[in-house]
Parts: structure tokens; sequence; C-alpha cells
């Protein structure tokens, strides 16, 4: 399930970040032999989706466990506030898998870590 060959590191939420997606959003650094806290992996979901999830639900949510579905977007998996799977769906925007990863899986996964985490604009 894990690809940790083509993975980047990141820096952002005071956290460093290896992913298998490009995230141009944030401070891209070299990990070297540094392990990250957190770890995006590129995946299929659809069996755990269809495991866990009912037919007309788009997220189920315990303890250290959080999927949602975004439909025409992606599948996202974030388990133990140091891991998100996303399962890209067919005809899917970039842009939009990436949104989903930076917003609504980093706060699942700060509200993991127990990190009170705030969004504000002015």
């Amino acid at each position: 399930m894990q690809n940790l060959n083509k993975s980047v590191g990141y820096k952002s939420f005071g956290l460093t970040i290896s992913s298998d997606f490009a995230l141009p959003e944030l401070q891209s650094i070299n990990l070297g032999k540094n392990t990250a806290d957190v770890h995006v992996f590129k995946t299929d979901l659809s069996f755990e989706w269809t495991e866990l999830v009912g037919e007309n639900e788009n997220f189920v949510v315990k303890r250290d466990f959080v999927m949602f579905r975004v439909p025409g977007v992606a599948i996202y998996l974030i388990n133990n506030g140091n891991e998100i799977y996303v399962s890209p769906l067919a005809n899917n925007d970039e842009d939009q898998v990436r949104l989903y990863i930076l917003g609504t899986c980093m706060g699942a996964l700060l509200l993991q870590r127990k990190v009170l985490h705030l969004h504000g604009s002015a």
C-alpha cells in the first residue's frame, strides 16, 4: 500500500511531511535520512471504503481514524495522527485533491495529535 520511493519532503504545520503527492503550496525540504512526522500515501482505498462505509454515507469517524469521500475527487483516510492515505477518483482535479489533503485531512490529523488548530482570515 505504501510507496516511499516517490515521496517528497515538506515542512508545514510545525511538522515534516513526506508525500507521494506534489504539494507546491508547502516549503519543500530534503528529508535525507530524517524520518517524517507525517506520511501522505497514494493508494487504492476502494476496498476499505466498501467495507467500512454505507452506500449513502460520505464519512466515518473514530478516535484515531477518519475516512471520508469527496465525490468526483478522492477517498481520504487519516490514521493515528501520522498517516494520510489518498485514493484519487477517475477524472479528478489535482488541485482539489491537494485542497482536501492540506485542509480537511491536516485538520483531522492535527486533532488526532491533540493539537488545537485555528483558521482565520482578514
